[in-house]
């Protein structure tokens, strides 16, 4: 319409004005938008469309979906192992940090007892008085006095390297006599856990596989007779 008044205008306004023709509803929904998709309204004008997948589309999404999860389950789970176990590694570094700020603080020798069929271990205080050695168990909720990682579902870990050393004694310093490893374990799995002897320093290795797997074997919590049997020295 505006192109008719400016064409009028121009021939001086003599003629009459008109509005541009009505353009049309096409019949078919989107057809004057040159749209080839487009389709008649089922149910009349004004109704909307409804869209929905076949029973046969679900089916192949079903069957894509569940060979990927097939693909991906080995892999997600070996992720989960590595995992459980570099969060072990941590957990180990966390008690004997607690255990030699504990010897400093103290200015008392300090332990860490593994068992014989290393399932868990143990963190021990000397008591002067009576020249014992007893559970540490002061530090909790933020430490435990005892550690079964095997047992722990969080972890699930089994420690490995222990079994020559039986436990490990901090100085009132809240250092070693020696350099020290401990080594834990899921499946073919290694992490290590080492304490420098020179700097007290206490580093988590990075993870590695072995040859043989030696399975975790842990069924039952320790007990207390277990674990006095881990005493660095006699037990109160």
């Amino acid at each position: 319409m505006t192109r008719v008044l400016f064409e009028n205008a121009r021939a001086g306004g003599s003629q009459d004005y008109r509005a541009a023709p009505v353009r049309k509803r096409s019949p078919v929904w989107g057809a004057s938008l040159g749209q080839s998709w487009a389709r008649p309204f089922p149910h009349g004008r004004g109704s909307v469309r409804r869209w929905a997948f076949t029973l046969t589309e679900l089916v192949v999404v079903l069957a894509i979906t569940a060979i990927m999860m097939g693909i991906a389950q080995p892999r997600l789970a070996q992720v989960m192992v590595r995992d459980r176990l570099r969060r072990a590694g941590t957990k180990l570094k966390t008690d004997i940090r607690a255990l030699q700020s504990e010897a400093v603080r103290a200015r008392n020798k300090t332990g860490l007892g593994f068992d014989a069929d290393n399932e868990f271990y143990v963190l021990w205080e000397y008591n002067p008085t009576n020249s014992k050695w007893r559970v540490l168990d002061r530090l909790e909720p933020r430490v435990s006095g005892c550690t079964s990682l095997g047992m722990d579902r969080d972890y699930k870990t089994a420690i490995h390297a222990p079994a020559s050393i039986g436990y490990v004694t901090f100085d009132a310093y809240g250092m070693v006599a020696a350099d020290t490893t401990l080594t834990l374990g899921i499946g073919l799995l290694r992490i290590d856990v080492k304490i420098e002897a020179a700097s007290g320093k206490v580093t988590v290795g990075d993870l590695y596989e072995v040859v043989t797997a030696t399975p975790n074997v842990v069924t039952v919590w320790p007990t207390h007779s277990d674990m006095k049997a881990t005493a660095p020295g006699t037990p109160e």
